[in-house]
């Protein structure tokens, strides 16, 4: 199974719609991957489940595929009912994020 077809099996997206943004995503977690872990190849299933985890989670939490940014709720009141929304901060640069990182450190080659 391809990284794509992972990605979309875990998003529950069934089309083509959203494939050329989905391979696009796919192919800067790869680059990305390795890069970071100095590997040539990233075919290992352990991996590419791993990196299909990270597509998944940037797909949702940067709200790709939506022309609104994705919102999360900054308060709730509970007398009169009041709910607040503020638009979530990611990070412009797509880099690995700390708990990425951790997850890729079984795989990294620390010299070439």
């Amino acid at each position: 199974m391809t990284l794509l077809e992972q990605v979309k099996l875990l998003l529950g997206i069934t089309g083509t719609e959203k494939d050329a943004l989905l391979s696009v995503l796919c192919d800067t977690v790869t680059a990305q991957v390795k890069t970071y872990c100095r590997l040539s190849d990233v075919s290992s299933a352990g991996l590419q489940g791993l990196m299909a985890d990270m597509v998944v989670s940037r797909y949702r939490a940067r709200g790709y595929g939506q022309e609104a940014e994705p919102k999360v709720v900054s308060s709730i009141s509970e007398g009169d009912t009041s709910l607040s929304y503020k638009t979530t901060q990611s990070a412009a640069s797509g880099e690995l994020t700390e708990d990425d990182r951790q997850a890729l450190s079984p795989y990294r080659k620390l010299w070439p």
